[in-house]
């Protein structure tokens, strides 16, 4: 299957001085479902996904703006969305399903519940 985290192979710039390594990829997700931002009331949107960023923070010891992690798993989301959407045409196609892409199926529930 091919990989979700899309062109940067290396990792995912989050910022301008920290990359994300993809084994880090699948912590960031399971962060943005504990803390799940897609149910935020009005006026709360940014200080959940700082929550995300904290989260992730206290896992991996450095600091990523919670702007730079709701851009970059948005974008995770919406690639996941079209990947799976192109999956489905394919008929007979089976891969390697991994962490992350259980999380981003997880994130998709949880976007469409709220």
């Amino acid at each position: 299957m091919e990989d979700i985290s899309g062109p940067e192979e290396a990792g995912i710039i989050l910022n301008k001085t920290r990359k994300i390594q993809k084994d880090h990829l699948s912590d960031l997700l399971r962060a943005t479902i504990a803390v799940n931002p897609f149910e935020a009331a009005h006026g709360e949107l940014g200080d959940r996904w700082n929550e995300v960023s904290l989260k992730f923070e206290n896992v991996h010891g450095y600091s990523v703006g919670g702007i730079s992690v709701q851009r970059k798993v948005m974008k995770l989301l919406e690639n996941h969305k079209k990947k799976v959407a192109k999956d489905k045409t394919l008929s007979g196609v089976a891969g390697e399903y991994t962490e992350a892409e259980q999380a981003l199926d997880e994130l998709v529930e949880l976007e469409v519940e709220n």
